[in-house]
């Protein structure tokens, strides 16, 4: 999980690929992503509640 400045689904995507093609073990995307694009992890916890958008199956 993280936050991030808000930005459209087309910037989200975009920033997604860059950091996909930096990463070599796709388990240390999320902490590319993050350090790429200024985005900040959350921790995660089993009783954090968290809102999902409406994203294209291209994010998947």
């Amino acid at each position: 999980m993280f936050t991030s400045p808000i930005c459209t689904q087309e910037e989200l995507y975009q920033k997604y690929i860059q950091a996909k093609m930096l990463t070599l073990n796709i388990r240390d995307l999320p902490n590319i992503f993050c350090r790429l694009h200024n985005f900040d992890q959350l921790r995660f916890e089993d009783d954090t509640e968290v809102g999902f958008c409406n994203f294209s199956s291209k994010l998947l």
